[in-house]
């Protein structure tokens, strides 16, 4: 599994935030969208606690 950096977690975060636009305007359930952000923020969690020397490999 690559490391995630910061890029991707930019494009994932204009994928969700695109994705979002569509559930604010009604063209998906808010749930669809808040579970991603959910995991994003979970994932860069995660990907700040490994740059700063967390190890759990």
């Amino acid at each position: 599994m690559p490391k995630p950096t910061l890029g991707h977690a930019i494009l994932l975060l204009f994928a969700i935030v695109g994705f979002g636009s569509l559930g604010i305007a009604g063209v998906v359930p808010p749930w669809l969208y808040w579970i991603p952000m959910g995991l994003f923020l979970c994932l860069v969690a995660y990907a700040a606690y490994k740059q700063h020397g967390g190890q759990d490999d």
